[in-house]
């Protein structure tokens, strides 16, 4: 079981918005309430829209801009903001600038990939 997770002692890898770095999560910790990750998506580039049936999410972003859609409402974004995931809405991330867009995905409960949907 892991506790502790480091973005420089973990692998990047493919995830449904451009890149990953899984922190916290059952696979790696046995956690079942909540996950957390690092993302990344790189200019010019977005997430494909989606939604969870059973999990929700807040992205923190950390580092470039962009925009978030969420069901009907699109929210620009920078370092600091913060956006809530409801269950069941669809949503998106886009990345409007020339660097790379990071945040962090707390998710609830842990990220399971088999509850990604796609419209």
């Amino acid at each position: 079981m892991r506790i502790f997770g480091h973005e420089r002692h973990l692998p990047e890898e493919p995830d449904i918005c451009g890149s990953a770095i899984d922190l916290i999560n059952s696979a790696r910790s046995g956690t079942k309430a909540i996950s957390i990750a690092t993302i990344f998506i790189d200019a010019g580039k977005s997430s494909q829209p989606h939604y969870h049936k059973f999990m929700e999410e807040i992205y923190y972003f950390l580092e470039g801009t962009g925009r978030v859609i969420v069901g009907s409402e699109t929210f620009d974004v920078d370092p600091g903001a913060a956006v809530f995931i409801p269950i069941g809405v669809l949503h998106q991330v886009i990345n409007s600038s020339n660097a790379r867009l990071k945040f962090v995905s707390a998710d609830s409960p842990s990220f399971d990939p088999a509850d990604i949907y796609y419209p």
